[in-house]
């Protein structure tokens, strides 16, 4: 698994990347410059990739299909916070936890069926859905304990 940056980031725009799994080149690139990880469950590939920029650094993730076309997509993030990606593990429910910016602790799965997240009101404080009102992908926070 590796990344190449496509576009880096510049003042007006969010940096992309071409990912590469198993010697096979993505053809369309993600947001994202620093691949974090990549997980496969089942039949499907989460990319984990952040922006690299300094004091408000998002969180990208990126549901694929085995063909590399993207499934869903979501990104974690305040204006004028930056997060660290961490303590990245699985569970056997293929629940995925990290920990990224709040003090919180992040869980993600993949959703048989996609369901509505309406923007500002569906999940966590910090995640933005983008346009498509349909996600497979869904996200809960707890607070960690000090």
């Amino acid at each position: 698994m590796s990344s190449r940056i496509s576009q880096p980031p510049t003042k007006n725009d969010i940096g992309t990347s071409r990912i590469t799994i198993n010697n096979k080149d993505m053809s369309t690139p993600l947001q994202g410059t620093v691949l974090e990880a990549c997980i496969q469950t089942k039949d499907q590939y989460i990319v984990f990739l952040t922006d690299d920029i300094l004091n408000e650094d998002f969180l990208n993730i990126h549901l694929l299909n085995t063909n590399f076309e993207k499934i869903d997509s979501v990104t974690i993030g305040s204006a004028y916070s930056t997060g660290s990606f961490r303590n990245l593990s699985i569970d056997r429910n293929d629940q995925i936890t990290f920990s990224f910016f709040n003090n919180k602790t992040w869980s993600i799965r993949v959703l048989e069926k996609p369901k509505i997240k309406v923007p500002f009101l569906s999940g966590p404080s910090g995640v933005n859905w983008g346009v498509n009102l349909f996600h497979h992908l869904d996200i809960d926070t707890t607070l960690d304990s000090a």
